[in-house]
């Protein structure tokens, strides 16, 4: 079930963005082939850095907050969802 939701990435990129923790290294690239929006971890060194190259590293708390703040955002605004306004786009086709 997890490859129908997985993106894999080839891995070519390599980086030094965590001396402290070497082994964590490997998530970096990860986000970076897969062009990620954030990264969210509970690793102590990864969130140390805050970012990187412009992509955000967050605990899973304060991405959930977020979500939510854009969700109640969207509601009181009575804005659609993106996800709503295509299929709706889909559906006309």
């Amino acid at each position: 079930m997890l490859r129908e939701f997985a993106i894999v990435v080839p891995g070519s990129i390599t980086v030094n963005a965590v001396p402290d923790d070497p082994d964590d290294n490997i998530f970096i690239p990860c986000a970076l082939d897969a062009v990620v929006d954030v990264i969210v971890s509970g690793d102590r060194h990864l969130l140390r850095l805050g970012s990187y190259q412009g992509i955000p590293i967050d605990k899973a708390s304060d991405f959930l907050s977020k979500m939510h703040s854009a969700t109640e955002f969207v509601q009181s605004n009575s804005l659609r969802p993106l996800h709503s306004l295509l299929t709706e786009d889909l559906q006309m086709l």
